[in-house]
């Protein structure tokens, strides 16, 4: 079987955050232990930000006081990345939205992206994982399409 080769388009912005908000699952990158670490996550565009859900419990953003000074450490750079390619006809998109991330700790939008978001399994629980709000200071996107 022959396919035949795809090019590769720039996406804008906006039309970016608008493919990436119409999928629920992407990944996200961020340093654990001083090494890039990659964990699929949930998400949803609000406004003019993402927000994700890591579902592995694992922390994303440290969390208050976790900073060398013991102050700080809430905000951390993070890339997201998530796409919709279908792999019989190799067409559709990729995004990748990079910029500083914190994690939410309000309860009430806790709560809010809870119910948007919910666990991927029985095992994780509730408050397993970590809702984290991506301010994507860079958006690069790119469409596949037929030659």
């Amino acid at each position: 079987m022959s396919i035949s080769l795809r090019k590769t388009g720039p996406l804008a912005p906006g039309e970016a955050l608008t493919l990436i908000g119409g999928v629920p699952l992407g990944r996200i990158v961020f340093t654990e232990n001083a090494m890039p670490a990659v964990r699929p996550a949930s998400h949803l565009v609000v406004g003019d930000v993402l927000v994700a859900r890591s579902h592995d419990g694992s922390a994303v953003v440290p969390p208050p006081g976790a900073g060398a000074s013991g102050e700080g450490a809430r905000e951390t750079v993070v890339a997201y990345q998530a796409d919709d390619i279908d792999l019989g006809s190799r067409l559709g998109w990729s995004v990748v939205v990079t910029g500083p991330a914190t994690a939410v700790e309000d309860p009430d939008e806790i709560e809010e992206y809870a119910a948007e978001l919910p666990p991927w399994t029985e095992s994780q629980g509730e408050g397993s994982g970590q809702m984290i709000r991506i301010d994507p200071g860079i958006v690069n996107g790119y469409r596949l399409s037929e030659d």
